[in-house]
C-alpha cells in the first residue's frame, strides 16, 4: 500500500518462461534494486505455484494474497469438471463466490457441503487444508 492506502504494480516483467530459476531471478533483481523492498508486506498473485515458490523464498516475511478473479476461474473450472447437473453447478459457483469474497466462510462451506457432490468435496477439502497441487491444477508443484 502506498501512502493513500492505494495497492501499486511495483514490478512487471516480460519473461520467456515461467520457470521457477526465471521467476526468481526477477523477483531478486526487483529487490537489489530496491531496498525498501525488504518493508514488502503482502504479494497479490494468481494460482502459479511457481510464483508463489519464488515470493516464499526472495520474500520470506510477505504474505500471499491470491487474485479473487484468477481464484474464481479455477473454482468454475473445477466446478465444470466436478459437479453434475445444471442447477447444482450454478449453485456451487454462487456459494464459492461467496466464499472467495469473504463472507461468512463457515456457513458457506457448510452450503457447499450440502450442494456440491463428491468428487467436488474431494477438491474443495485439498484446498482448504492447502494442498498446492491442486490448488494449481498441477501434479505436482516446483519449490525452491
Amino acid at each position: 500500500m502506498d501512502n493513500n492506502g492505494r495497492g501499486r504494480i511495483v514490478r512487471d516483467a516480460l519473461v520467456n518462461s515461467e520457470a521457477v530459476p526465471i521467476i526468481t531471478k526477477v523477483m531478486e533483481t526487483f529487490k537489489a534494486a530496491n531496498p525498501k523492498s525488504s518493508d514488502l508486506r503482502a504479494v497479490v498473485l494468481d494460482k502459479d505455484c511457481s510464483e508463489i515458490a519464488c515470493v516464499q523464498h526472495v520474500f520470506p516475511g510477505a504474505y500471499i494474497v491470491l487474485c479473487k478473479f484468477h481464484v474464481l476461474k479455477t473454482f468454475r473450472s473445477a466446478v465444470a469438471r466436478l459437479v453434475q447437473g445444471g442447477e447444482a453447478k450454478q449453485k456451487v459457483s454462487k456459494i464459492l463466490e461467496t466464499l472467495v469474497c469473504g463472507n461468512d466462510f463457515d456457513a458457506s462451506y457448510t452450503s457447499l457441503q450440502a450442494t456440491a457432490g463428491t468428487a467436488f468435496l474431494e477438491y474443495a477439502t485439498l484446498i482448504r487444508t492447502g494442498c498446492p497441487s491442486k490448488i494449481c491444477g498441477q501434479q505436482t508443484c516446483t519449490r525452491m
